[in-house]
């Protein structure tokens, strides 16, 4: 049976010009299926190509169709060719459309090299998924392999392989050297959402596209006029001052997942629901709050920890894939300056220790030990996620652990999960939640009435523990200082944002910039630390812009100037000195405390903030 299906494909040889042909339309139901793999609509796929001129789909057939003829004038099979791009951009496809539905991130470049990123999401598939996926591949594969054994194709002479080979690397290069790094191309691609938001660039864009350009345009390089003698004169003349005298709470720093006061928009209300902001409102009116400025919305936790940790700005290094990629070595930070002056150093996160690669930055930050969701065997979850309860009972048990065996002062990282993106029907089966759970004067579709309720709910539960956590705080003996903000605006697609808060202001101002980027934060402490290390007095003295609206590399240093730790490091005493002159940074211009704009000052007029940006290259490679 098998020989005559056999001899029935020999009779059917596919001569080079027939190749071709069937190249270029496999290349185009390739591009097709990726396009339809993304978890949008396809309709809204024509409708993004359309504004684009279809621009996006040549960009995105352009490496399929490459690829399938590299590979056949290298093999000179055409079933191999093809079948082999299909399959590699097929599983691509998936992953990344799993990456967006699961974590809200898109399948970047670098997660390859990362590799335990893959393995993290197919842990969250569920074992039925995980086989069906594996017995799918191993299907596709065996297919594969009997088509390349029975379907035969005039094979290519040498000379014709050879230079059809080079050609085709040749215009490969072409492309990715003025197609896939063109920073004016990507630009002009039309972008369905937040032109800021990754998930809506890959969306619109297109995934291979937009996987090639990331590769190709996230590059972090030294300033063009970099030079670091002015730093390390300001490192030698750097007079120390001494600390051994110095009060010293404990310090708490606790990264909200998603914390927003979003709750407290004026086209919200509550009433006959439980307000989600109902003891943050109370807890702000007995602490320093204000909002940060953060790095991204929707996404990029750690690189709004990172900003808070180390006083550097993400904005600045953008051409890296995250900031956290960047810490390779011992790099000062505010858990290793609490270190140097005698502090113990715990960071408590349910997540995976290895993604962001903090089982790693952690330990070059100065954190003595890391907790994480492998140390929490018997949690509860909430919306696939461990839940807020059970985060902050874990922050309780490292006070009273380290109470009990150390006279030395704690610093404790917290960065909590449960009220991850994205929220459509996240916490359906946790709470029932089939009806909103707010009132509003907008005109809400029931898919945004869905993912606001959803979200609320988890920010309910942030909200109760957040009061929990500080009331178990406030029965101490020992004086506790509380740092609490949110890392970035949840998750929501641009059409909420919009509605909640109309960009009307003129394009690049400070307004229009800070818009969506701000997130709260509160600087509390309980009873005893008001005896001792009452840090409002400071307050009062320290300069601070209207409403108390910084970027987020700032607060770190902030939080040291109120304790009276300054005089100790060279650069968080730049940094504080920086804050009283431009109080928000971003990546072209920044802003001064009445919130003009820098970008038309000269630049002899603001090397104190060129001089920020070289730092960050000092602290990264030096």
């Amino acid at each position: 049976m098998f020989i005559k299906i056999r001899n029935f494909f020999n009779k059917l040889k596919i001569n080079i010009f027939i190749s071709f042909i069937l190249i270029l339309l496999s290349s185009f139901i390739i591009t097709f299926c990726m396009f339809y793999l993304q978890p949008i609509s396809i309709k809204d796929v024509f409708f993004i190509a359309k504004e684009s001129n279809y621009l996006t789909i040549w960009v995105n057939l352009l490496p399929v169709l490459l690829s399938m003829l590299l590979l056949f004038f290298i093999s000179s099979n055409l079933v191999f060719s093809v079948g082999t791009v299909s399959i590699i951009c097929m599983i691509m496809g998936i992953v990344n459309r799993e990456k967006i539905l699961l974590r809200n991130d898109p399948f970047l470049p670098w997660d390859v090299s990362l590799g335990l990123e893959l393995a993290g999401i197919a842990k969250s598939f569920g074992i039925t998924k995980i086989i069906l996926v594996i017995l799918s591949i191993l299907i596709v594969i065996t297919l594969l392999v009997l088509a390349i054994v029975l379907v035969k194709n005039n094979k290519l002479n040498k000379i014709t392989r050879i230079v059809g080979s080079i050609v085709t690397l040749f215009i490969m290069y072409i492309c990715n050297s003025n197609i896939y790094s063109n920073t004016n191309i990507n630009n002009s691609l039309y972008v369905f959402g937040n032109v800021y938001n990754q998930v809506d660039t890959f969306n619109s864009r297109g995934f291979l596209y937009s996987f090639l350009s990331t590769y190709n345009l996230n590059n972090f390089s030294k300033p063009s006029d970099y030079s670091d003698k002015e730093i390390i004169n300001i490192i030698n003349n750097f007079n120390k001052k001494d600390s051994s005298n110095m009060k010293k709470p404990n310090i708490v720093f606790i990264l909200g997942e998603a914390f927003s006061d979003m709750a407290l928009n004026e086209n919200l209300n509550f009433d006959n629901y439980r307000d989600p902001l109902e003891n943050f409102r109370k807890i702000k009116e007995d602490s320093i709050s204000g909002h940060i400025v953060v790095p991204g919305v929707g996404g990029g936790t750690a690189d709004t920890e990172f900003d808070i940790l180390t006083g550097l700005n993400t904005r600045y290094l953008r051409g890296a894939p995250f900031s956290y990629r960047l810490v390779t070595h011992d790099f000062e930070s505010i858990p290793s300056f609490l270190k140097g002056l005698g502090y113990d150093t715990v960071a408590v996160h349910p997540g995976y220790k290895w993604f962001y690669n903090r089982q790693n930055v952690y330990k070059y930050f100065g954190i003595d030990k890391f907790i994480n969701i492998s140390d929490f065997p018997n949690a509860t979850y909430k919306g696939m996620y461990v839940s807020e309860k059970d985060t902050i009972d874990r922050f309780i048990d490292v006070y009273k652990e380290h109470k009990n065996k150390s006279n030395s002062p704690l610093f404790t990282l917290g960065v909590t999960i449960q009220n991850h993106g994205p929220y459509p029907d996240k916490y359906l089966y946790d709470a029932n939640l089939t009806k909103p759970n707010f009132n509003s004067n907008l005109d809400l579709t029931d898919a945004e009435k869905n993912a606001l309720s959803n979200y609320f709910e988890g920010l309910k539960d942030a909200d109760i523990q957040l009061k929990r956590l500080l009331d178990f705080y406030n029965k101490q003996d020992e004086p506790i200082v509380v740092v609490y903000w949110g890392d970035h605006l949840p998750a929501f697609k641009q059409e909420i944002y919009n509605k909640f808060f109309p960009d009307t202001f003129e394009k690049g101002t400070y307004n229009s910039l800070t818009r969506i980027y701000k997130t709260p934060f509160i600087i509390w402490q309980n009873k005893k630390a008001r005896e001792t290390t009452d840090i409002s007095k400071n307050y009062k003295e320290l300069s601070m812009p209207e409403k108390n609206v910084i970027s987020s590399s700032y607060l770190g240093a902030y939080v040291l100037q109120l304790l009276n730790f300054d005089g100790i490091s060279p650069f968080f005493d730049y940094l504080n000195n920086l804050r009283t002159k431009y109080p928000v940074v971003f990546e072209d211009q920044s802003f001064y405390y009445d919130k003009t704009s820098t970008a038309n000052v000269p630049i002899e007029e603001k090397r104190d903030l060129r001089l920020y940006n070289f730092w960050h290259y000092f602290k990264i490679f030096n």
